[in-house]
């Protein structure tokens, strides 16, 4: 099992220790941030399915897979829970979602 699985399988506890100890938790998906994870900094999950379609039309056109090209992420989504944040006593910044942040009030 890789290391991402181990911790997505465990994710809830990883969330609870680290709010139970106050330790600042980010995570590569949204997910965990809507269970209480702090913050989620990661490739947005849309344009990377659009480039994964794209890619999955050129083989079925009759594309070698070998010859398309290697592409990353060009956009990137940072999630913050905000109710996290106050219970940990960091202060963010009130410009957060005019920079392109989601905050999340609960």
């Amino acid at each position: 099992m890789g290391n991402a699985r181990v911790f997505w399988t465990h994710r809830k506890w990883n969330i609870e220790a680290c709010t139970r100890h106050c330790i600042p938790s980010s995570f590569a998906r949204g997910d965990s941030v809507i269970g209480g994870g702090l913050t989620c900094y990661a490739s947005d999950r849309v344009e990377t399915f659009r480039k994964s379609g794209t890619g999955l039309a050129r083989i079925l056109n009759g594309a070698k897979p070998t010859d398309l090209p290697i592409e990353q992420s060009t956009r990137y989504e940072l999630i913050v829970d905000m109710r996290t944040a106050r219970s940990l006593g960091i202060a963010i910044p009130s410009s957060l979602p005019s920079r392109g942040g989601e905050v999340m009030s609960q």
